[in-house]
């Protein structure tokens, strides 16, 4: 993350003229929107803003202000985060799968039936999160967008296939389902992600040196950064 400090006389200077307060911090907004990036926080004169906050600067003037802070992250950023924090969880996932499978051959107690549960909820959260990803993935890094439809597939024939069997109390095809199928699918999701990740990192290398030779703009131009990272 970053943090940007705009003096009120440099936005004056930059603007030529006294403009609305909340009128300059929708301008931040629109110009870090279109750079991929998001506002975590924006402070005015130390008071951090807030959904009530805009009120009392609602009719605020630049020279009404001393100066405006804001911290700034990567969109994109925080998608490499999910990733990886999904990858972990497969990780972590792999094993307790391979012992709900061994219970349903087994025989199953009602401990199993809600570990079962877990499952469907974990794969419903993760399915969720893909969905999200997928769209910076076709909007912004194109390649490999097969291979990522083609598990997308897998996993929901696989889930589904779960689904029916656990109904049907069919215990030895779930277990094979989560043995074979479901755990091969996550391991295959596991190399895709990495794959993710590298693609986005190796895209951002690429747009901050886009970015160093941008034209004049409010961010850039105004604002004195200082990096968290």
């Amino acid at each position: 993350m970053d943090s940007f400090k705009c003096t009120a006389k440099a936005l004056l200077d930059f603007y030529e003229e006294d403009r609305m307060v909340m009128e300059v911090i929708d301008d931040i907004e629109k110009e870090l929107s279109a750079e991929n990036k998001v506002v975590c926080q924006f402070m005015i004169d130390g008071k951090t803003l807030t959904t009530d906050g805009e009120s009392v600067f609602q009719n605020s003037r630049l020279s009404e202000i001393k100066h405006i802070e804001y911290i700034v992250t990567d969109i994109m950023q925080l998608v490499v985060e999910v990733a990886e924090g999904w990858i972990g969880a497969i990780e972590e996932q792999t094993e307790p799968v391979y012992s709900l499978a061994q219970e349903m051959v087994d025989k199953p107690t009602r401990s199993t039936y809600k570990k079962l549960d877990h499952v469907f909820h974990w794969c419903s959260e993760f399915v969720e999160s893909l969905t999200s990803m997928k769209i910076h993935r076709t909007q912004k890094i194109p390649s490999q967008v097969l291979a990522w439809d083609q598990l997308e597939g897998r996993l929901s024939v696989t889930v589904r296939a779960l689904l029916t069997n656990s109904e049907k109390k069919d215990f030895k095809a779930v277990a094979y389902a989560l043995e074979y199928d479901l755990v091969d699918i996550l391991h295959c999701w596991s190399k895709e992600l990495e794959k993710f990740i590298a693609e986005i990192r190796g895209a951002r290398v690429g747009q901050r040196g886009a970015d160093n030779a941008a034209k004049k703009s409010l961010v850039h131009t105004v604002g004195r950064a200082r990096s968290f990272n």
